[in-house]
């Protein structure tokens, strides 16, 4: 019977004819399903071993399969994955390490292998390896670094980005950084530095900043780096500016890197980096700079503290002085070398100028620093150390202490010497500026020395004219030092003073004759001066100081027995009462202050209520200044003592409006409306006004209040009004 027909297969048949066997390879066909069945079981035993420790066995299986030829890449990728995730904890990696020790031909393997994933990952294991200090040094003897460092430059991303993982890890070790470098690292790290890759620009920098503070290498061979490392200060990404500040924080903390990282001008870019938002920046910024500071290096010293005097010398907020450390600068103040010397009291001068820079120059032993230093035969040394004890007493009143304890043996520094213009200028500024400090005890001024600081006014240079004026008038304000100023008869060259070409000088020199006027012998001295003379030119120049000086003046003179009444025929009232509408506020708070001290005087507040004063009165109570609106009041409280303004007053319904200011927010205001109605109800008519507008509760409210002189002052009205209109009171 014949044989029936079988279906055509494509791929083999059989037939008698044919040889013996397969006509394909069973071999061949078997490849594809071993090397499903290996990834099978390789997914398997990872599933089985997630959440226990790592076996010995486990691991040699997974050896196994990353050595076998025939399987998927997508097996070994992922069992290299999963020793990846157990060698971030260190209980795993110190196993992985151990096995990888006894089988040290398997990392070169891996990492030979032509598969991009496969030499990524193995670079990642051997990082995180890296990373713990029990698997750290079994990793390093492994000698894989050398395969490891060239693959910074591989053509695949992931495999360039595994391996800088890894020489970072290797990197925070002294014995991996050893490794690293021996493997040529140096010479692979300036391509890291210029790449178009921002985190390779910057994991570089890390890298280089480790080496430098484990001193694996000597410093200068770290000089071409530097250069690329310092350009990167510049770069708009804030994490790559913040990691060339660490590698450059790390180069400076050694001495040999200090002179490395001068030659490449760093202190260039330090000055913006100062200002930065970011407080990473600006605390390694502040590292490189103290590093700077307290290295051996005098250039470094000198230039660091020039660049932190000129980046405080313009006029601009500084925040990030209140967050220095200035110890590292005071301590240049020790220095042999007189450039530094200069330069760290520049630096201090100008920082101190600013309230933040102040305060921390103080947190320092600065004080204990510079009296010595006022010794020293150095000109420009002395001049510094007058304008930073005079910008401390300016910007601080911690200095205030430490003044009133070596006020006498500072100012027996300042004598005069006709050689030393700038020196000159910074005595007569560090006098006059600690000589502002409230309850500074300068009676111990030796007077002779103070006779040679007054003769300063006759010095041809304007700005020492214009010093010694507000010196004048700092020290007048201490009444025991008013008499002793006096007995060199300042006041004739002050007057004269008044008419040099140089504003500043107009406007010092009114300002000392203000001060003077504070004491009744100062005043006299003022008058005897003709400084009255030419009051009426003062007032009418458009400097807005010069007038608020001469009406302080005005109003201080008005204050003495001895020359209120003399002034009162050549004082300007028309001009000083249009004052009162001054732009500038306290042009117009001067102004009120100069007419509360004439309305003392009878025929002074009949003057000015012939001037129309009292038309301003609603405009000055609404005034957003408390003492106008306080020194308003009490002008009106004086005027209304005399008979003939009182009754003005009235006329003028202003009790209404002195009455609106006694629920004022200040307490002076309200104290100061007190007295002027207090006064007013001094006058019969002046009691009926008063009742007319004021509520009985708020008279309650007042004779209740805390403040002990605004109940005085009720109480005195209610006394007016009992006396005078007692009907009044009981309707």
């Amino acid at each position: 019977m014949d044989r029936p027909a079988t279906p055509h297969s494509t791929h083999s048949w059989w037939s008698d004819s044919n040889s013996i066997g397969a006509t394909f390879s069973l071999h061949a066909a078997a490849k594809p399903l071993m090397k499903l069945m290996y990834d099978r079981q390789a997914r398997g035993l990872i599933k089985r071993d997630r959440g226990t420790p790592l076996s010995r066995t486990s691991l040699e299986i997974y050896k196994s399969y990353l050595t076998f030829k025939h399987i998927f890449l997508r097996t070994r990728t992922l069992i290299l994955r999963e020793l990846n995730d157990r060698a971030t904890s260190e209980e795993d990696a110190r196993s992985v390490a151990d096995f990888l020790t006894c089988n040290p031909r398997l990392v070169a393997e891996l990492l030979e292998r032509s598969d991009s994933e496969v030499r990524g990952w193995t670079c990642m294991i051997l990082g995180h390896l890296a990373q713990h200090k029990s698997s750290m040094v079994t990793v390093i003897a492994l000698d894989c670094c050398v395969q490891i460092v060239p693959l910074v430059r591989d053509q695949d991303v992931g495999v360039r980005w595994s391996a800088i993982h890894a020489i970072l890890a290797f990197s925070s070790w002294k014995d991996g950084a050893r490794a690293i470098v021996s493997a040529s690292l140096l010479d692979q790290l300036p391509h890291l530095l210029v790449s178009s890759d921002t985190s390779a620009r910057k994991w570089a920098c890390t890298i280089v900043g480790n080496v430098a503070l484990l001193q694996v290498v000597p410093a200068v061979l770290l000089a071409p780096l530097c250069v690329r490392i310092v350009s990167l200060l510049s770069d708009k990404d804030v994490d790559i500016v913040g990691s060339a500040l660490y590698a450059l924080s790390r180069i400076t903390s050694k001495s040999d890197g200090v002179q490395v990282v001068m030659t490449v001008n760093v202190l260039e870019y330090i000055p913006g980096l100062l200002f930065s938002q970011d407080a990473t920046i600006k605390t390694s910024a502040f590292e490189i700079i103290q590093n700077l500071l307290l290295s051996s290096n005098p250039s470094a010293k000198k230039g660091t503290c020039e660049m932190l005097g000129n980046v405080t010398s313009s006029s601009h907020d500084y925040p990030f002085l209140a967050l220095m450390d200035l110890k590292p600068c005071v301590s240049c103040l020790g220095e042999k070398d007189a450039t530094i010397r200069r330069a760290a009291l520049y630096a201090l001068a100008n920082i101190s100028r600013w309230p933040g820079g102040a305060e921390a120059t103080l947190d320092t032993d600065v004080l204990d620093k510079v009296t010595g230093l006022l010794d020293l035969n150095d000109t420009a040394t002395r001049e510094w150390t007058c304008t930073l004890l005079a910008n401390l007493a300016l910007k601080s009143t911690l200095v205030s202490s430490w003044t009133v304890d070596n006020s006498s043996e500072l100012v027996s520094y300042l004598r005069a010497d006709a050689q030393e213009l700038n020196v000159h200028r910074s005595k007569i500024y560090a006098l006059s500026t600690i000589a502002s400090v409230p309850n500074v005890p300068l009676n111990a001024v030796d007077t002779n020395v103070l006779h040679r600081m007054l003769d300063l006014l006759d010095f041809p240079d304007p700005k020492i004219k214009l010093q010694t004026c507000d010196m004048v008038g700092n020290l007048a304000s201490h009444r025991s030092l008013c008499s002793a100023i006096l007995e060199s008869k300042p006041c004739p060259k002050l007057v004269a003073l008044l008419s040099h070409e140089v504003a500043g000088v107009r406007r010092s020199a009114t300002h000392a004759m203000a001060c003077i006027c504070r004491w009744p012998e100062g005043a006299e001295a003022v008058v005897n001066a003709t400084a009255l003379d030419q009051v009426q030119d003062m007032l009418d120049l458009p400097d807005s100081n010069i007038k608020i000086s001469t009406c302080d003046m005005l109003g201080n003179m008005a204050c003495h027995l001895s020359t209120g009444l003399a002034i009162l025929q050549s004082i300007p009232y028309r001009k000083i009462v249009s004052l009162l509408s001054d732009q500038n506020p306290r042009v117009c708070r001067s102004a009120v202050y100069a007419l509360w001290k004439i309305s003392h005087w009878v025929h002074g507040a009949e003057a000015i209520v012939d001037e129309y004063v009292l038309t301003f009165v609603p405009h000055l109570l609404r005034s957003t200044d408390h003492e106008t609106r306080k020194w308003t009041c009490e002008m009106l409280g004086k005027l209304a003592r005399h008979k003939s303004p009182s009754s003005t007053l009235v006329k003028m319904n202003l009790c209404k409006t002195i009455v609106s200011v006694l629920s004022d927010s200040d307490i002076s205001v309200c104290r100061a409306a007190s007295y002027a109605l207090a006064n007013i109800s001094c006058w019969p008519e002046g009691v009926t006004a008063v009742l007319d507008t004021f509520p009985p509760d708020q008279v309650k409210k007042l004779l209740n209040c805390s403040d002990y002189e605004t109940k005085r002052w009720m109480n005195k009205l209610l006394q007016n009004v009992v006396t005078r209109q007692p009907a009044l009171l009981q309707s």
